[in-house]
């Protein structure tokens, strides 16, 4: 699902360090499962180990930092990473996760610009990067060019989700769209949450205790119910109610 990502915390790692394990052989990663090269024939998988680049990332690693210009675009084949502002004070605002079968940078890097935030590993993580001549090459492939429109796509929704959420002031508004749009990405009423409180008072740029409350009120005018992880919408409409009052 597409949400905005908001956290304020000590990024510990300096501006002038970029950590890697080390480039490592892409054999060791099997490419065909990532979702935009799946389809690729065999001839088209060996070009692209050729013209590419896999880095394995510690945790905390700094993969990109908004002063370097963006000249390739990189796919996540393991981990997740977060893109975010870091201010002078060393704490940072987080935009966006990415997890792995994403992309980044597809966008800014046709643009020449330079990357508009970091990109950093939030754990352990494996990249494959391609740079920007070699991607113009690939989107000669129809079916390359229709999975890369698709992640451009999904990038376009997630704004608009973004400018959505930020219309939203309450505690209450935001984990009631939240709920809304994972039952809606999940087509159920009833679906797990893949997140904890803290993780999701990060996503909403609240805090742990103010989304338990929410869960609760949510809970206690019979929106929701709660069973462990597990989630069920009772009444949508209320739900919808909450967030349009």
């Amino acid at each position: 699902m597409c949400v905005i990502s908001v956290r304020m915390s000590v990024l510990r790692i300096p501006v002038t360090t970029r950590l890697y394990k080390g480039d490592c052989a892409i054999t060791e990663y099997t490419l065909e499962d990532f979702p935009v090269f799946k389809d690729f024939e065999p001839g088209l998988i060996e070009l692209l180990r050729k013209q590419g680049k896999v880095s394995t990332l510690v945790k905390e690693a700094v993969v990109h930092t908004q002063m370097e210009k963006c000249s390739s675009v990189g796919f996540i084949l393991k981990g997740t990473l977060r893109m975010t502002k870091v201010f002078s004070s060393g704490k940072e605002f987080v935009i966006r996760n990415l997890s792995s079968g994403e992309m980044f940078g597809e966008l800014v890097c046709f643009a020449g610009n330079n990357y508009p935030c970091w990109i950093v590993a939030t754990e352990d993580s494996t990249i494959f990067e391609i740079p920007r001549e070699s991607m113009l090459t690939l989107l000669q492939d129809k079916d390359f060019l229709r999975a890369f429109m698709k992640s451009i796509s999904k990038k376009s929704l997630h704004l608009n989700n973004t400018i959505e959420l930020l219309s939203l002031k309450k505690v209450n508004q935001k984990i009631a769209y939240n709920l809304l749009s994972r039952s809606e990405e999940k087509g159920s009423r009833v679906f797990e949450l893949d997140v904890t409180i803290t993780g999701l008072a990060v996503q909403v740029g609240s805090t742990r205790e103010a989304v338990s409350r929410s869960f609760s009120e949510l809970e206690s005018l019979g929106c929701i119910k709660r069973d462990g992880t597990n989630i069920e919408i009772v009444n949508h409409e209320d739900l919808e109610n909450i967030i349009t009052g």
